[in-house]
């Protein structure tokens, strides 16, 4: 590409999280969710319902009762309980261990240890009684692609070996599995009674079970309906910045939608401060900090491809987002991007769909960017960068704004 701005970026996802997708565990490699901190934790039974599906888990050798799920499927050993989107975060994770310990969270956390570099503990075990069993519970945070995943564990040791109940979540995205829920799944922990026969739905290496998933308030806002939302907020108000690209000729190759690793959908609800929507004339909108300063932009700069940059002058660490554009040079494909990104040095995390917009998600840790990547709304004829500068501290609002990314249209 001929001209490129500043163009060094990575993106979070669940998300994507890869949140585009962030990939289920595999073998010992678990992730999880989260809970309230507390020594000694008994969760109320009003809160246990035996509303759900009886689902038999044919190789763990218990039945559990679930509600809410969009999917139930058995990977590697372990069972899945997705809640927003199949095979992506948020989930319930369930699984046998052949051993039983007193101290089998201390050893599992010696374990999470090697897999993640940053692990905390941010909740000691501590024993929880859910629906008369005691169970083991602890909460631990790491980081996922650029984002915290809350990730709690409650083990139970029965009849020689330790079950494990989990849940794996990423706040500042709003992908929650629900308050509540992993202590719902745990009640309904039940040996297997009777034959195959005795029960509707089974899960094992080769069933699973589809569902409907929880409704969307109790998902936090995100989903494929919250770009519904009334636009007269008091918060909101919309600016439309810089100049556009140019004129456009062709039409967007679109064929990438079904390659791209995941999809994200925002709003407002899931930012950590309040915003202002940012219009661009070309076709696309972003949700930045009302209390960010604009800096201008000279004709110089415009003419080397930048459109806007906005900083946060109150931290010290001057957050920022820089948008610039470029000629495609004949690029019409997001792998053609990805490309040519990564021979520039660039670290390519994968292609997702944001809002609708199909982006390629990069970075550059030494500049210490986050960012995305797409063609023009109708159009290959122009490339387009959302950057996001100082990125590992201010990681929760950067990447919200990077999620924003939205037509406005």
């Amino acid at each position: 590409m001929k001209k490129t701005g500043k163009m060094g970026i990575a993106f979070m996802l669940a998300a994507m999280l890869t949140t585009s997708t962030v990939s289920a565990e595999s073998g010992l490699s678990i992730l999880g969710g989260i809970g309230e901190e507390s020594n000694q934790i008994t969760a109320p039974q009003s809160a246990l319902t035996s509303a759900g599906d009886i689902v038999a888990l044919d190789d763990l050798g218990i039945s559990i009762v679930a509600s809410d799920y969009m999917a139930i499927r058995q990977s590697d050993g372990f069972v899945y309980i997705y809640t927003a989107e199949d095979d992506s975060i948020p989930y319930v994770i369930i699984g046998r261990y052949d051993s039983a310990s007193d101290d089998f969270a201390d050893a599992f956390t010696v374990y999470m240890s090697g897999c993640y570099e940053d692990l905390r503990v941010v909740e000691e075990a501590a024993p929880t009684v859910i629906n008369g069993n005691t169970f083991s519970r602890i909460v631990y945070e790491y980081t996922v692609s650029g984002y915290t995943a809350t990730d709690t564990r409650l083990f139970l040791g029965w009849n020689g070996s330790t079950y494990m109940f989990g849940s794996k979540e990423i706040p500042a995205l709003n992908y929650l599995v629900g308050t509540g829920y992993l202590e719902q799944v745990a009640a309904g922990f039940a040996p297997l009674a009777g034959g195959d026969s005795d029960y509707d739905k089974h899960v094992d290496s080769s069933r699973s079970v589809t569902g409907q998933s929880m409704p969307i308030t109790d998902l936090g806002g995100l989903g494929d309906n919250v770009l519904e939302r009334d636009s007269d907020d008091a918060s909101e108000s919309k600016d439309t910045v810089g100049g556009n690209a140019g004129s456009v000729g062709g039409v967007a190759d679109n064929t990438q939608i079904e390659e791209a690793a995941g999809s994200i959908t925002f709003d407002e609800s899931v930012a950590d401060f309040t915003g202002t929507w940012v219009e661009f004339q070309d076709g696309f909108k972003l949700y930045l900090p009302t209390n960010w300063t604009q800096y201008p932009i000279t004709d110089e700069q415009k003419n080397a491809g930048a459109l806007y940059l906005a900083y946060d002058a109150s931290l010290e660490s001057s957050p920022y987002i820089e948008v610039d554009w470029a000629d495609s040079q004949g690029y019409t494909t997001l792998d053609e991007l990805a490309a040519d990104l990564t021979a520039a040095g660039y670290s390519v995390d994968d292609k997702v769909l944001v809002n609708g917009i199909e982006c390629i998600s990069y970075s550059n840790t030494a500049d210490n960017m986050s960012g995305l990547m797409f063609f023009h709304p109708q159009s290959t004829d122009y490339v387009f960068v959302v950057i996001a500068g100082s990125y590992s501290a201010n990681v929760d609002t950067l990447a919200a704004i990077l999620c924003s990314l939205s037509s406005n249209n």
